[in-house]
């Protein structure tokens, strides 16, 4: 057992250094020999967590929670592999289990935070109450304060979210998380819209012009020379993707920060174009679908909506290309 023990020993000291993949190469012998050993089983996990290998965590940790469910460190290491999946709601399933049994824990506080708001992008009271208990249990962690921000951030709460983040930095001067997060707060308040908008929009035009193209197109096809009324319902079904679509995107923005987003379309006028585009193609559908509830139609609009939605994915190319290119240069 004490080679075991000083087997898992450097692992977790190369795990804290960032030598991961050491880490890894160090642990899975040790698993093959000691496959009933649920502490090794979890040090593999976490090694992996930190290489960003996700699915193998989960299972690594699902396997340490199967020959020990009595831990809480297998389902919080479940919890976070989870969140990092894009599996949320199973992730908070994961993290309360492990509250249950290590009430305690202030890093199974922690975790059910962090699923929570993965599972409710508003930030519900049940997350920042899982945040301000871990602050409560560790007051000293830099990190329960980070998560504590991260919740109240997530709520647009900006004041307690800036002085969760000062506490942080207190504790760690160092905290880049903290840093990066004061700065974003700054930046909302100068009604700015956060660094991860540009390529979010981006994003979202892109799969929301394809969308709107693809139904144009079949719309057209389906219509040409003369289109029935039946084709109104679809039309209004294809606007009505699309705009949920919008409202989906739209509804985490802050209202402080709409006025620098219409300064940033104005500075980015490729994007801004595409948005326009976009805008566009949805206006002559949605008229066109209308018209036709009410009465016979031409397939024009339609063709002018599909040649409007083309340039706004055209441009959506258009800005990742030169992005690459950026990425590509040299310093």
């Amino acid at each position: 057992m004490a080679g075991i023990d000083g087997v898992l020993l450097r692992a977790a000291e190369l795990t804290a250094a960032g030598r991961q993949a050491e880490a890894v190469r160090l642990l899975r012998p040790l698993v093959r020999a000691h496959p009933d050993n649920p502490t090794a089983w979890c040090h593999l996990a976490a090694a992996l967590l930190d290489g960003e290998r996700h699915e193998p965590a989960l299972s690594a940790a699902r396997r340490a929670a199967v020959l020990d469910a009595d831990r809480d460190w297998p389902h919080r290491l479940a919890s976070i592999a989870l969140v990092e999946l894009g599996r949320p709601a199973e992730a908070v399933l994961s993290a309360r289990e492990s509250v249950r049994l290590a009430p305690g824990e202030w890093r199974s506080h922690v975790a059910l935070a962090e699923a929570l708001v993965a599972d409710a992008p508003n930030g519900g009271e049940e997350a920042a109450a899982a945040a301000r208990r871990a602050v409560a249990l560790a007051p000293h962690e830099a990190r329960t304060h980070e998560v504590l921000g991260d919740v109240e951030l997530t709520a647009h709460r900006l004041d307690e979210a800036e002085a969760a983040y000062r506490a942080a930095r207190r504790i760690d001067p160092r905290s880049e998380h903290a840093r990066a997060n004061l700065a974003l707060i700054a930046r909302l308040r100068a009604g700015e819209p956060s660094p991860a908008f540009e390529p979010a929009a981006h994003r979202t035009v892109t799969r929301l012009a394809l969308v709107q193209g693809a139904g144009a197109l079949v719309l057209l096809y389906a219509g040409y020379p003369v289109p029935h009324r039946g084709l109104a319902s679809i039309g209004l079904l294809l606007c009505l993707a699309v705009a949920a679509g919008i409202a989906v995107f739209t509804r985490k923005i802050p209202l402080a920060a709409w006025p620098g987003i219409s300064r940033l379309l104005a500075r980015r006028a490729v994007l801004g174009l595409a948005v326009l585009f976009l805008v566009t193609g949805f206006g002559f559908l949605l008229a066109w679908s209308l018209t036709l509830v009410m009465g016979p139609a031409t397939v024009q609009p339609v063709a002018l909506a599909w040649l409007a939605t083309m340039l706004a994915l055209g441009l959506t190319f258009l800005v990742r290309g030169s992005r690459n290119r950026g990425g590509r240069a040299a310093p």
